[in-house]
């Protein structure tokens, strides 16, 4: 099983909202890289991109798995992104604050084709409300 990493819209949106979790790939916008082929490391952290910032022309930024952005939002700002499954293995998302689960903060109006595309908009979405 391969996990799905992070859009470059997203990645850029993590950055911005100080998303610093270790990860094991990061990406200049056009490249991916996985950590230990560029250094030598098992992961990225913010220095690392800090300094990639401040030694190139470009923006480089963290890529984390759709998985672990989750459980960032989930644990630093504490937000539930409830991907659910509908009829025909379409799929739509919830958010919810953690302290109040029947609360919906953000809830999609349309239908996914895949799993990973409704938690990648449940991320979209979640952005716009921290």
């Amino acid at each position: 099983m391969k996990l799905q990493l992070c859009s470059l819209e997203l990645c850029k949106l993590a950055k911005n909202k100080g998303f610093d979790w270790d990860t094991l790939h990061a990406t200049d916008g056009v490249d991916t890289h996985l950590a230990f082929d560029l250094t030598g490391e098992t992961h990225f952290d913010i220095e690392d991109i800090k300094a990639a910032d401040n030694g190139s022309n470009s923006e480089n930024y963290l890529c984390p798995t759709l998985d672990l952005l989750t459980k960032w939002m989930r644990d630093v700002h504490e937000l539930h992104l409830d991907t659910c499954v509908l009829k025909d293995k379409l799929w739509e998302y919830n958010v919810h604050k953690l302290s109040s689960p029947y609360h919906e903060l953000g809830k999609s109006f349309d239908e996914y084709d895949t799993y990973e595309e409704a938690q990648e908009a449940a991320l979209l979405k979640a952005f716009t409300l921290i």
